[in-house]
């Protein structure tokens, strides 16, 4: 396990996927709601993002989703500056936001679709990617005849289907139950081994994090704290794939976690 200090300059990394330089954002005339928010992320890399509800996490996403202009600062994806939605993000949210007129099989191809690719090959990804999250049996139901966890795993089908540089996830399991939330911890550990698309995710979860991620970055302050949130720490996380968590390495970098986020302010 190792920490490493606020900058993340001081990473060994040296591509990314995805680039956060000086960042900043604010509403109107108001005062900044973030900013300084500097951050490199490594293609196939999970990074997750944690702190307290008003500090910017979710507003990260939405940045990079296009959903949201940044203020000041550059973002960019694969080297080009990021100022509009695109099919090289996919975004999962918290309530699935799968169209209940449409199988899940019509879910899944809906980006497929989109982009005009030939019926064929659509029907191709349709399959590869049910199968992937372990739903082809289920492919001509309806989103309202599933369970919450399979509404997910057909919610981050969909979004694989569009082959996204980066999938954007926020707080995508916590509508879930605590079992099925495992489940989908688990699945997705595994979708990642497979696919290795990049990740951003949000979650208030530190255990959530610590099982997930490579690296955890701690967000602090925001309007309510009367400071622009930004980034406190950042912790890489080196406990291998297949992480434990009554382990005391995992116990430990919990704890230190936690400590960080209700240290803020």
């Amino acid at each position: 396990m190792s920490i490493t200090a606020d900058s993340p300059s001081m990473t060994t990394q040296t591509t990314e996927a995805l680039s956060f330089t000086n960042v900043g954002k604010r509403y109107g005339e108001g005062p900044f709601a973030m900013q300084g928010f500097d951050l490199q992320v490594s293609p196939g890399e999970l990074v997750a993002i944690v702190g307290a509800s008003g500090c910017g996490k979710s507003t990260v996403l939405r940045m990079i989703a296009g959903f949201e202009s940044h203020s000041e600062g550059e973002i960019t994806l694969d080297g080009n500056p990021v100022s509009s939605p695109g099919p090289d993000r996919g975004f999962v949210f918290q309530d699935y936001g799968l169209f209940p007129w449409l199988s899940v099989a019509e879910n899944v191809e809906l980006g497929p679709k989109q982009k005009g690719l030939p019926r064929a090959h659509r029907r191709d990804l349709v399959e590869q990617h049910l199968d992937l999250v372990g739903l082809g049996r289920v492919r001509d139901k309806y989103p309202h005849q599933l369970s919450g966890g399979m509404q997910q795993r057909v919610a981050i089908a969909r979004v694989l289907a569009n082959r996204p540089t980066v999938m954007l996830m926020d707080e995508p399991f916590g509508a879930l139950d605590a079992l099925t939330r495992e489940q989908m911890q688990s699945d997705l550990s595994q979708i990642r081994r497979s696919v290795g698309t990049t990740v951003l995710f949000v979650t208030h979860s530190i255990e959530e994090a610590v099982r997930l991620a490579d690296r955890v970055v701690i967000m602090t302050g925001g309007l309510s704290q009367g400071i622009p949130g930004h980034i406190r720490r950042i912790f890489d996380v080196t406990l291998g794939l297949d992480r434990d968590p009554t382990s005391v390495e995992f116990t430990d970098l919990e704890r230190l976690i936690s400590q960080e986020v209700h240290a803020q302010g």
